[in-house]
């Protein structure tokens, strides 16, 4: 207050200087990450609807297959061509799992025309497809077996919330490094989009089904995503804050050092 601001670095220096919450507990980081400053790893923030979407064709999911969600994000634009090149082999896979007992819900963004890419691999949406543009993603995790996606790291937390492992094909943006932090607490499997194939692409879906270690290390995160959320760890930060309990930044650091360690 009472300062001429001359430059954008002046303008963003205060805001370098707050205190940093992150909405992901500190279980899903790389060991080895240094975080500079007063820095607190919260609740992940996942709120799942109790009503079904109305408007998703509930009935078209079998009782009787396990369920895969497919996904590659709401900002498919960024990486246009790759995406169109994975959803092709994506569907590739699923026509070729035809006689598996899974089902395939798919959801193709607004970028892509449900119908265009259904008719890339043999005309029609397969038997064993559900293609929509959007998808109610967390009702679906809530019964799903598995989610294949790119690595967004919004889905990353609502599979662990729900205990789900992952098939990740990182296209772009931090997609690569959270493909990593699934690998390495042995949730999922990460495979390249430069190498994946029909093949391995189904091979994965199959082992990411199968594995049972796999399974168990999604029911920890599960474990450790909804005691987060259920504790409210950002919210009772905050309030501490604005009740002048104690200072912002002795209360960020306080609660990172109560913090668990990483898993895995």
């Amino acid at each position: 207050q009472g300062h001429e601001v001359r430059s954008m670095e002046q303008l963003v220096a205060p805001m370098a200087q707050m205190p940093e919450l992150i909405a992901c507990p500190r279980e899903l980081d790389l060991p080895g990450i240094e975080r500079t400053g007063p820095v607190a790893h919260i609740e992940p923030c996942i709120r799942a609807a109790e009503t079904p979407d109305a408007s998703f064709p509930w009935d078209q999911l079998p009782s009787d297959k396990e369920l895969v969600l497919v996904s590659l994000g709401s900002q498919t634009e960024v990486y246009l061509e790759p995406a169109r090149q994975l959803y092709c082999k994506l569907f590739e896979m699923m026509r070729a799992a035809a006689d598996e007992p899974w089902h395939f819900v798919i959801s193709v963004g607004k970028d892509f025309d449900p119908a265009e890419l259904g008719a890339t691999v043999g005309g029609e949406t397969p038997d064993n497809v559900t293609i929509c543009r959007w998808l109610p993603q967390l009702q679906l995790l809530d019964r799903a077996a598995l989610m294949v996606g790119h690595g967004g790291l919004g889905t990353i937390k609502e599979c662990a919330y729900f205990g789900v492992p992952m098939v990740i094909v990182p296209l772009s943006r931090d997609q690569p490094d959270n493909a990593r932090r699934v690998e390495h607490h042995g949730f999922g499997l990460a495979l390249d989009p430069a190498t994946a194939s029909v093949e391995t692409l189904l091979e994965a879906v199959r082992r990411g089904l199968e594995d049972g270690d796999m399974a168990a290390s999604a029911r920890r995160l599960k474990e450790v995503f909804r005691r987060a959320e259920d504790e409210q760890r950002g919210a009772v930060l905050l309030e501490g804050i604005l009740s002048g309990e104690r200072p912002m930044v002795a209360a960020v650091a306080a609660s990172e050092s109560l913090a668990p360690g990483f898993a895995g």
